[in-house]
């Protein structure tokens, strides 16, 4: 009977150590539990404590600044954030341009133009693969008054072009948009003076181009932009005037060598 009332003494004596044991590992003043993305402690540790095997143990000499943590390594390093979701460009084509992914013709002008060949005036139709009918009814952009001109007694007039394009879009997004590449054949009439010797010219060239570039879509909207190379071949010249008939022919030569240019495209147009 004694041994018995000895071992349910000793019993209960015990069982505090045992409470004891299986208390938090790592005490602080707070009774609810933190966890960090950094630190799967049961407590948020102070910056100076690192979180080894589940308990904060003092690792840094000295504490770590805001925004970092301690290591097991006695080091600081920053606190990592969840990673914010970027957005593709597929994401963005579906967000601004669902309503019109299926639409197959599309009407542009190329304003970049003004400092190049001209504005140009065109219309589109296809889907993943289309043709473009093109126009520049004042093919006066900066570049001809610089190229137009042969020498220095000639000054570029005025002119205007046809165009003819095919246009291969990448596709992923819809009709009409995306990543493209292209190939294509302009015509070019312009008028030329010469008031040194009172004569004047009509030439006639024939430009074969390649373009790429990437086109977006906002809803009706569509912006794109690329660059455009082509080698400009003259096919017809003709001189007339009063002066003809004194013009040197250093003035007054009836052929120029073909050309090669380049421009930049600048497309803002919508769906009709």
């Amino acid at each position: 009977m004694r041994r018995l009332l000895l071992l349910v003494v000793l019993g209960w004596i015990s069982l505090p150590g045992k409470a004891m044991a299986q208390a938090d590992p790592c005490p602080t003043s707070s009774s609810e539990g933190k966890f960090t993305a950094f630190a799967p402690c049961p407590e948020r540790c102070t910056q100076s404590e690192a979180c080894i095997a589940g308990r904060c143990v003092v690792s840094c000499e000295i504490s770590c600044r805001e925004g970092t943590f301690c290591t097991e390594l006695g080091t600081c390093e920053p606190i990592p954030h969840p990673l914010e979701a970027v957005r593709t460009e597929a994401d963005l084509q579906e967000q601004f341009g669902p309503d019109s992914k299926d639409y197959t013709s599309v009407g542009f002008i190329d304003l970049a133009g003004v400092f190049f060949e001209g504005a140009q005036v065109a219309y589109e139709w296809g889907r993943q693969k289309s043709w473009i009918v093109g126009m520049r009814p004042l093919s006066t952009g900066f570049l001809n008054y610089g190229a137009a001109p042969r020498n220095e007694f000639e000054s570029f007039d005025y002119g205007a072009s046809l165009s003819l394009q095919r246009r291969i879009y990448e596709p992923k997004f819809g009709n009409l948009r995306g990543l493209y590449y292209g190939f294509g054949f302009e015509a070019f009439a312009q008028h030329v003076l010469n008031t040194e010797d009172n004569v004047q010219r009509f030439t006639f060239d024939l430009a074969v181009l390649g373009h790429f570039g990437y086109r977006w879509a906002w809803n009706a909207w569509v912006f794109g932009f690329g660059p455009t190379i082509s080698v400009r071949v003259p096919i017809y010249s003709h001189w007339y005037g009063d002066g003809l008939d004194t013009c040197p022919s250093t003035h007054c030569d009836q052929f120029h060598d073909p050309s090669f240019r380049g421009a930049l495209n600048v497309e803002i147009g919508f769906f009709p």
